[in-house]
C-alpha cells in the first residue's frame, strides 16, 4: 500500500542501485491503495513532463447533479534522474484507488507497459464514518476520472498486454504472470 512516509526514499535508494538495469519489473497487483502523495513521488521518477494522470469532480449541492468542474491531477518528474528503460507494471483486480491512480502516472512514462488483469475500478477518496453498533461506512467524496475523462468506478484500467492465467498459474510459489513480464523484458519489449 502507499501508506509508509518513508516510501519515496527508500524507493529512491532501491532506484539508485538498479540504475544501470536493462529494465523493471514493477507490481501493484495486490495493493488497496493510501496516499497519493506518496504513489506522486514514485512515479515521479519515471515521468518525462508533466502529466495528467486523472480528474476529480466533488459534489457542491443536495443534488446528485450538482458538481464542482473536473479538476486535473498532475505528475511531475522529480528526483536527480529519471529512469529510461522499460518499465513493466502489473495490475490485476485488487489494484485500487491511489494505486489505480499510480497506474495512470505511469501511463505518462512511455517506457511503460501495464501487464496483467485489468484493475478494480474503486476510488472515491473515501470518508469513513464511525456508526452505532461498530459499523463502518466508507463514503466517496470525489467522482475519480481516468486521464481519458471516464470515470475510474467500474472501469478501471486495462492492461496493454492481459495475460489470461492457465490452471495453476499461480499455485505455491509459482507467478506465471512474473515469469511472463520476464520473458516480456528479455526479449526487449
Amino acid at each position: 500500500g502507499w501508506d509508509d512516509d518513508t516510501l519515496p526514499e527508500h524507493f529512491g535508494q532501491a532506484l539508485e542501485q538498479m540504475r544501470d538495469t536493462r529494465g523493471l519489473i514493477m507490481d501493484v497487483r495486490c495493493n488497496g491503495g493510501g496516499n497519493e502523495s506518496l504513489a506522486q513521488q514514485v512515479a515521479g521518477r519515471f515521468v518525462p513532463e508533466e502529466f495528467v494522470y486523472a480528474y476529480n469532480q466533488f459534489r457542491d449541492g443536495p443534488a446528485y447533479t450538482n458538481l464542482t468542474k473536473k479538476d486535473a491531477r498532475k505528475v511531475q518528474p522529480l528526483g536527480p534522474w529519471r529512469y529510461q528503460r522499460p518499465v513493466i507494471l502489473l495490475i490485476g483486480q485488487k489494484c485500487m484507488s491511489t494505486a489505480e491512480s499510480f497506474v495512470g502516472m505511469m501511463l505518462g512514462d512511455p517506457n511503460v507497459t501495464t501487464m496483467g488483469d485489468h484493475t478494480c475500478g474503486s476510488s472515491g477518496n473515501p470518508k469513513i464514518y464511525n456508526l452505532p453498533m461498530d459499523l463502518t461506512v466508507a463514503v466517496p467524496v470525489w467522482i475519480d476520472y481516468k486521464p481519458d475523462g471516464k470515470p475510474l468506478d467500474e472501469n478501471g484500467f486495462q492492461p496493454q498486454v492481459p495475460f489470461t492465467p492457465e490452471p495453476n498459474a499461480f499455485a505455491g510459489t509459482r507467478d506465471n504472470l512474473l515469469t511472463a513480464a520476464l520473458a516480456r523484458l528479455r526479449q526487449g519489449r
